[in-house]
C-alpha cells in the first residue's frame, strides 16, 4: 500500500472514522518491519495493540472492577487554584511596595525645587514645559513596548496549559484501552 494512503489511513484512525477493514491494512502496514521514520510512533502503537490482543487475565472479579471504575466519576481540581487567587493580592502588594519606595526616595533627597529657574515669559515656560512633557511620554512609550513581550509570555503558559487537557485524556484512553481488553477477553471466551 502506498505512503499517502497509510497517511490518510492514519487521520481516519486518529479521528475514529476507519473501518474494520482500514484499521486491518493499518495493522498489516505497521506489522512489516520497514516503515518511515516519520511513522515509527504508529508502529509502535500497532504493535502493543497486537501484542495486548492475545493477554489474558486471570482476575474473576476484575470485569465487575472496571465496571465500577468507569461509573465513578473522577473528582478532578481546576487548574486554576490557588495561584489565580494571589494574583490581586500580589498586585496589590506590589503597587504598596512602590509607594512605599517613592516616599522614601523623596525623604531621604528632599526637595528639590529651584525657583531661581522659572520664567518671566508664558510663552517661553509653555514651550519649555511641553518639550518635557514630550521627552517623559516619549520615555513611557519606550518602556510600554517591552510590555509586549509580557503579552506574549502569558499567550505560551495558555498554550501549556492546554498540556492538562492531554493528560485527561490519556488517562480516558487508559479506560477504553482497559474496556477493550476486557471485551477481547469477553470474546474470546465464549
Amino acid at each position: 500500500m502506498n505512503l499517502q494512503k497509510i497517511e490518510i489511513l492514519i487521520r481516519k484512525y486518529e479521528s475514529g472514522e476507519t473501518s474494520m477493514e482500514e484499521e486491518r491494512a493499518l495493522h498489516d502496514f505497521f506489522g512489516n518491519n520497514e516503515v518511515p521514520v516519520h511513522l515509527a510512533n504508529y508502529k509502535k502503537m500497532f504493535s502493543f495493540f497486537s501484542a495486548s490482543k492475545n493477554e489474558m487475565l486471570n482476575d474473576e472479579g476484575f470485569d465487575e472492577r472496571i465496571m465500577e471504575a468507569i461509573g465513578k466519576e473522577e473528582s478532578t481540581k481546576s487548574p486554576r487554584g490557588k495561584s489565580y487567587r494571589l494574583f490581586p493580592i500580589l498586585g496589590i502588594a506590589a503597587s504598596i511596595l512602590i509607594l512605599i519606595s517613592v516616599g522614601v526616595y523623596f525623604q531621604t533627597r528632599g526637595p528639590q525645587i529651584h525657583f531661581e529657574d522659572t520664567y518671566d515669559n508664558q510663552e517661553l515656560a509653555y514651550a519649555e514645559t511641553k518639550k518635557i512633557l514630550m521627552l517623559v511620554s516619549g520615555n513611557m512609550n519606550t518602556g510600554s513596548d517591552e510590555l509586549q513581550n509580557v503579552a506574549e509570555l502569558e499567550n505560551g503558559f495558555r498554550e501549556l496549559k492546554k498540556i492538562s487537557n492531554l493528560k485527561s485524556g490519556m488517562k480516558n484512553m487508559e479506560k477504553l484501552s482497559v474496556l477493550n481488553k476486557t471485551k477481547n477477553l469477553i470474546t474470546t471466551k465464549k
